[in-house]
């Protein structure tokens, strides 16, 4: 079986993106992942745009997407769409599970996803300020310089 692996472009190649292909793997443990993040600076796709994932999906038996933060990104929400008009599997890993998806979804636009990439990148910055912190590195309260002290 070969799926096409719709997510966030943000998610390409982070711990997010390997978590998820972990799921997808143990639900059909013999398929073919199609993932387009692997496809990142190859010049047919970046001269092709979403028609160049178009054929992929075409060439697919199902296509399985993931949020982020509960939001389905633009480029996301056209793979899904065209996939469902084109008779391939839609599957949806929503809290590791896959459930299957037969109607057209409704996604953001993309000025709306790239502000929800600003956020996420923002979250996935603090998150791993704060692991990298050990306790007696973050201070408990600010200590701003007087002008003499600069």
């Amino acid at each position: 079986m070969r799926i096409y692996y719709a997510h966030a472009l943000i998610t390409y190649r982070t711990q997010t993106e390997k978590a998820e292909r972990k799921q997808i793997t143990a639900r059909f443990p013999k398929c073919e992942i199609i993932d387009p993040g692997e496809y990142e600076g190859n010049i047919e796709k970046t001269l092709g745009g979403m028609e160049y994932c178009f054929q992929w999906i075409r060439s697919c038996d199902a296509l399985i997407f993931s949020r982020l933060k509960t939001k389905i990104t633009a480029g996301v929400g056209r793979e899904i769409n065209y996939a469902l008009r084109n008779g391939v599997k839609v599957y949806e890993l929503h809290d590791k599970r896959v459930k299957s998806i037969r109607k057209p979804v409704t996604y953001l636009s993309r000025k709306r996803t790239r502000r929800l990439y600003s956020s996420w990148r923002l979250e996935q910055w603090r998150s791993n300020t704060r692991k990298l912190a050990g306790p007696r590195d973050v201070p408990k309260k600010r200590h701003h310089l007087s002008r003499a002290e600069c």
